[in-house]
């Protein structure tokens, strides 16, 4: 790289351009225009609060762009210019990546995640080399809810959906939850408590009367978090966690048969969740209760500790 080549953040005025660059490269054909519109179109939704945009260009011609689409709870996604688009060189692509996550990190981010295929192993590679590690190979399930709600065994279960618990009691009951936890280990501890239940808020759209917890013969035993997709025909389970001392009690089936349930009443079509195929106990819950898997793929993250 020479002189010549200068790594920084995009001008507002120019910012349409370079998401253009990262949907397709250069120069846009109709499809990469789509594409681009499509980028464009996510970056101003309100599920992002800011966007920071950086490029590389020599004299007047970009050679990579990448983005952080910074979302609530101190959380960010990484995007950048696919290495089968035209004008996009790998070499320079790392030196954007690594620029613009710094910079995320810098400005109050507490981590940045990006999702691949394992099967593109340029854009893998590309990660790796800007910093970023593997943190899950992660499986993408969805379940066809019946027309009939199905029934579970709550006797020693009390129930109670957000307005019915403080902020407080929800975070000391997810963080007892982590302990011991197989499902991406490795964040816990990452960011404060109300910054993870920020980022669950953030996904899909937040139905505060399917976000459970329960409690087992008087005492905080699990809790399952259900929002709506953006298009309002599926359910999402953002979170679903059991603190150790209630594990293969049960208590993970009767949440998702709960959740199943509630969604039915709603007319919604499906069910769907990700989780992290290290996680035996909970994979073998979700084969057992109807799950099937649509997609895996390989998360990679860069976090603050990581600068």
């Amino acid at each position: 790289m020479t002189d010549m080549l200068r790594i920084e953040p995009v001008k507002p005025s120019q910012r349409h351009r370079a998401l253009g660059f990262i949907a397709a490269g250069a120069p846009l054909d109709r499809p990469g225009k789509a594409r681009a519109e499509a980028l464009t179109r996510a970056v101003e939704s309100s599920n992002v609060k800011a966007t920071r945009v950086w490029w590389a260009r020599k004299w007047r011609r970009c050679l990579a762009a990448a983005a952080v689409l910074e979302s609530s709870g101190r959380a960010g996604t990484l995007m950048f210019s696919p290495l089968w688009a035209p004008g996009v060189d790998a070499e320079v692509l790392v030196s954007v990546i690594r620029a613009v996550s710094r910079d995320a990190l810098a400005g109050g981010l507490a981590l940045i995640q990006t999702i691949h295929h394992s099967s593109s192993e340029p854009e893998i590679d590309a990660v790796h080399a800007a910093g970023y590690h593997h943190l899950a190979d992660m499986s993408y399930l969805r379940l066809r809810l019946p027309s009939s709600p199905p029934t579970w065994d709550d006797a020693n279960l009390t129930w109670y959906d957000y307005d019915q618990l403080s902020q407080e009691e929800l975070g000391r009951l997810i963080e007892a939850t982590y302990e011991g936890t197989q499902d991406c280990p490795e964040l816990c501890g990452t960011r404060e408590i109300g910054d993870v239940i920020a980022s669950h808020k953030n996904t899909g759209v937040f139905c505060p009367q399917t976000w459970w917890t329960v409690k087992r013969d008087g005492e905080p035993a699990g809790c399952i978090l259900v929002n709506e997709s953006r298009d309002r025909r599926d359910a999402q389970v953002v979170y679903i966690g059991v603190v150790p001392t209630c594990r293969r009690a049960g208590i993970g089936r009767a949440m998702l048969r709960r959740a199943q349930a509630a969604s039915i009443q709603k007319g919604l079509k499906a069910m769907t969740l990700a989780a992290d195929t290290m996680n035996d106990r909970a994979m073998g819950l979700y084969r057992s209760e109807g799950f099937a898997e649509t997609d895996r793929k390989a998360a990679y993250v860069m976090l603050r500790g990581d600068m």
